[in-house]
């Protein structure tokens, strides 16, 4: 997981909602930064609406990311959004896919989407797995899930 400073995920959110205002945007958009390797901010892109990632928020706070798009396109104010409970999200590709399918029945703390795709190539992206718990820390979901070794840089075994 990634650990943002304070005084960076400050900036990132006046960048953001400078950018809202600057636009005259009312809905849900993401933004997306990077960081040079000299601490330099830079906004990657602007995507408005609802993205499929956007899933882990429903889980991990207390709103609807569509529910929020409605009540915003209405003119009425946004929900306040509160954290629920710990949550990590991520990416599937194409060589993880068995792997993630296999680890789904036994573990009752991870939800998915699986895109469709016919005979994904091993780097392709093919869904989103979301390890969340109310009584489990980040560290603790980022633990199980490095134990599956599944996210692992170095190539997994194919099971005989």
């Amino acid at each position: 997981p990634l650990n943002v400073a304070q005084d960076l995920a400050g900036e990132m959110a006046r960048i953001a909602q400078a950018a809202v205002k600057q636009l005259g945007y009312q809905g849900i958009l993401t933004v997306e930064f990077y960081e040079n390797a000299s601490g330099s901010l830079y906004v990657k892109g602007l995507a408005p609406g609802l993205l499929t990632a956007g899933n882990v928020y429903e889980t991990a706070a207390s709103v609807s990311l569509a529910a929020q798009q409605v009540r915003l396109a209405a003119g009425l104010p946004a929900h306040v959004v509160t954290p629920a409970q710990s949550t990590l999200m991520m990416v599937v590709r194409g060589d993880q896919l068995a792997a993630v399918q296999r680890q789904l029945p036994l573990k009752d703390y991870w939800s998915y989407r699986f895109f469709n795709l016919n005979q994904p190539q091993a780097e392709q992206i093919v869904g989103l797995t979301w390890l969340s718990g109310t009584d489990l820390s980040l560290r603790e979901l980022t633990e199980k899930m490095e134990a599956t070794a599944i996210w692992d840089p170095t190539p997994m075994a194919k099971p005989e």
